[in-house]
């Protein structure tokens, strides 16, 4: 779906609400406004896809497009409101969640930015613009189709093989060291990680918060697969480090409206 609407004609105008926060940002291309919107809403998946797409095709730069990945990636609203929620009885808890790791990723862009010159390839150019928007046009099912399928496989393989190592890994563990489970699967993949914090007790939220600021090797791997060097990782890296300590704070503040 995200595929489809980025290369419907006249898509653009659903990204209208967030074009003043992109010009306010810098990012002044009329396609990026509808880009963020689809990375907050699909994830880091969608985030790379549509980035990494976006600067095939010259829809933007290759500056917008790393501020783009900076701003955009996030965990999905079905991660986190869904699956997070759930795991912590309360899906307004999600969501809160949600909204704050969006503003932590503001105040961790914004901190970075100025400081960060990123290195590109050469192949995140397009020649012609105008040439692969007409592209994009014709047969965007069957390419949104065989995009999806293959992010999919790339997701799922790097969150497998993650988890894999992660049980053999836990297993190895001395019995004293079990305390270290969730920061160990945390790091390894996010998903794991999130289900052994709410299981920790008093300390769950705050290992989650971290779980979702810094996702891990499985989706720095994720990402480093679908952008396929069109950009690269180290700006975002740094980035999260930032995050964390904006979204421990930001959730600190935020926790008499905890539900």
């Amino acid at each position: 779906v995200c595929g489809l609407l980025a290369a419907a004609p006249g898509s653009t105008a659903l990204g209208l609400p967030l074009k003043p926060l992109c010009r306010l940002c810098g990012l002044k291309a009329p396609d990026v406004p509808l880009a963020l919107l689809l990375s907050w809403a699909g994830g880091y998946a969608v985030c790379a896809q549509t980035a990494a797409d976006g600067l095939r095709r010259g829809r933007f730069s290759p500056r917008e497009g790393m501020l783009l990945v900076l701003l955009g990636c996030c965990s999905g609203p079905g991660f986190v409101v869904g699956m997070v929620g759930g795991l912590l009885g309360s899906p307004t808890a999600g969501a809160l969640l949600y909204g704050l790791q969006l503003a932590a990723n503001f105040l961790a862009a914004g901190c970075l930015w100025p400081f960060c010159r990123a290195r590109f390839s050469p192949a995140a150019v397009a020649p012609n613009a105008a040439e692969t928007r007409g592209m994009a046009a014709s047969g965007a099912l069957p390419r949104a189709i065989a995009g999806a399928v293959q992010s999919s496989l790339n997701v799922c393989g790097c969150v497998v093989f993650f988890r894999v190592v992660s049980s053999v890994l836990l297993a190895c563990l001395p019995a004293q060291w079990a305390a270290m489970r969730p920061v160990l699967s945390g790091l390894l993949e996010v998903s794991a990680g999130c289900a052994d914090w709410a299981a920790a007790g008093p300390w769950a939220v705050w290992g989650i918060a971290a779980c979702l600021s810094v996702p891990g090797f499985s989706v720095f791997a994720q990402l480093h697969l679908l952008l396929d060097g069109t950009l690269p990782l180290w700006p975002l890296a740094a980035a999260r480090a930032l995050h964390l300590g904006w979204f421990l704070l930001l959730l600190r503040f935020c926790l008499p409206l905890w539900p």
